[in-house]
């Protein structure tokens, strides 16, 4: 299910915490599509991990070539907005299709876009700035290294079932 394709908390920096779900759990961490929120308190910073599971790897396909058809305009992977965050090494060889961009909205914003076989899941992170609010790319890094691990071991689990 995609709610198994959710991040703890575990993997950002001290004082980050995953939103908890509290009336609508059903909607927000499906079978067929999960989402989970991650905040530092009181900063305004946010991340934002969405997953969608499909019935094949063509229909996911479907789905990442959208959001970048939508959000690749805007959240560029050669954005002056948030130059530092060109640097970001994305996951490992097991992803399939990976977008990475920034740009600048409220706050400056980095998206991940990532296909996983049947599976196209979805990153929003807020990035630091000098106010100190949002992750700095090596966080960053981090929770897209965290979640790679997170898959290969989901589909290890999976092939041996």
């Amino acid at each position: 299910p995609a709610r198994d394709l959710l991040l703890p908390a575990i993997p950002f920096p001290d004082g980050w915490e995953d939103v908890v779900c509290t009336i609508n759990c059903a909607r927000r961490e499906g079978d067929v599509q999960a989402l989970r929120s991650f905040v530092a308190p009181p900063q305004p910073g946010h991340v934002i991990q969405e997953v969608f599971k499909y019935r094949n790897d063509g229909d996911a396909r479907e789905s990442f070539d959208a959001y970048l058809k939508l959000h690749g305009a805007a959240y560029s992977p050669q954005s002056e907005a948030v130059p530092q965050s060109r640097a970001i090494h994305l996951p490992s060889g097991l992803v399939d299709d990976v977008f990475w961009g920034c740009g600048m909205d409220i706050v400056a914003g980095c998206e991940a876009l990532l296909r996983y076989d049947h599976y196209f899941v979805y990153f929003y992170f807020s990035m630091a700035s000098d106010d100190g609010y949002g992750l700095t790319d090596a966080e960053v890094e981090q929770v897209l290294v965290a979640f790679d691990i997170h898959i290969a071991s989901i589909q290890e689990q999976h092939a041996t079932d």
